[in-house]
């Protein structure tokens, strides 16, 4: 029995040694695919990454945008404090920032009809259509192109204009009575109202605010010797009024007699020449002579004031 065990176990091959190749091709197949897993996890890991920073940076964006909407709600919420606290009665001291911004706030709801019409012979032409809900800033437009319109008395850099880049002014020097101002990406103040259809400066001289003075003159409606007393039935106050008009040559229309205000000038000097210059151009040397005279006695009282006003 011990001779054919023997027999058989002669042509064995020991435990673990019968499929040698095998087993290397086996682990080289283990460690091919330990190195293409790993870097299917390391493309996948970075496809993640990227994901991730791409989240980041829109979560950048939208927190600048929330921030932003936020920055247009706290505005809202002071008009909203200014609105019950009765902004008209602060209004009353007629300067500062607030009284501005509360003035704006207040005529919101009128939009500027007269900045977006071609009256004026001048405008025919120059300015985009602007539909009423896209007028105010706040509705988003990306497609807006108003239309570039300078006139060439502006462009002529006359002593009154500003220059034509519109960066080269100071800003902090200017008062608006709507709002702070504000520029635009490219440093042009924006209108307050809202869009207008046209960029650059058209008539006017300044980047901004044009300030301007329009006096409004009345008297009480004159009756002559022999003339019944005056109908004033259904008329507050029972009082009629005459206003000094003028009819502009620009565009025919009914206007206040006035004009620019210029550098360092007294409201109330403006109100005087430009009341003088527009309405007061009489050909009788005596009537002028009795007009010069009513005048300085009309304009004196509101130099005194508008002097008093702009030294505080």
């Amino acid at each position: 029995a011990r001779a054919r065990e023997a027999a058989r176990g002669a042509g064995r091959v020991p435990l673990g040694h019968e499929n040698r190749d095998e087993t290397r091709a086996y682990h080289a197949y283990l460690q091919n695919r330990d190195q293409r897993e790993t870097a299917e996890l390391g493309a996948r890991i970075g496809a993640v990454d990227d994901v991730v920073k791409s989240l980041e940076y829109k979560q950048m964006e939208d927190r600048e945008a929330l921030d932003s909407q936020m920055e247009l709600l706290q505005k809202e919420l002071g008009w909203l404090k200014q609105q019950v606290s009765h902004v008209p009665r602060a209004s009353v001291q007629g300067r500062g920032k607030s009284h501005g911004i509360a003035s704006h706030r207040l005529l919101r709801g009128k939009l500027h009809r007269l900045a977006r019409g071609e009256s004026n012979k001048d405008y025919v032409g120059q300015r985009a259509p602007v539909p009423e809900w896209r007028v105010p800033w706040e509705v988003d437009w990306p497609a807006y192109e108003p239309t570039e319109f300078t006139h060439a008395k502006v462009v002529a850099q006359p002593i009154w204009a500003d220059p034509p880049d519109a960066a080269e002014v100071d800003y902090d020097y200017r008062r608006s009575f709507e709002q702070l101002i504000v520029c635009s990406p490219i440093g042009r103040p924006l209108n307050p109202r809202g869009r207008t259809g046209t960029s650059g400066r058209g008539l006017l001289g300044k980047w901004g605010p044009n300030h301007a003075a329009d006096p409004i003159v009345l008297r009480r409606k004159p009756r002559g010797p022999d003339e019944a007393e005056h109908d004033a039935s259904g008329v507050p106050g029972g009082v009629l009024f005459q206003m000094v008009a003028i009819m502009r040559a620009d565009s025919g229309q009914w206007a206040i007699p006035g004009g620019m205000v210029d550098d360092g000038e007294l409201v109330s000097e403006t109100l005087r020449r430009e009341f003088t210059e527009e309405a007061g151009a009489i050909t009788d040397v005596m009537k002028q002579a009795d007009l010069e005279d009513a005048l300085d006695d009309v304009f004196k009282v509101m130099h005194a004031c508008a002097n008093t006003l702009q030294k505080e």
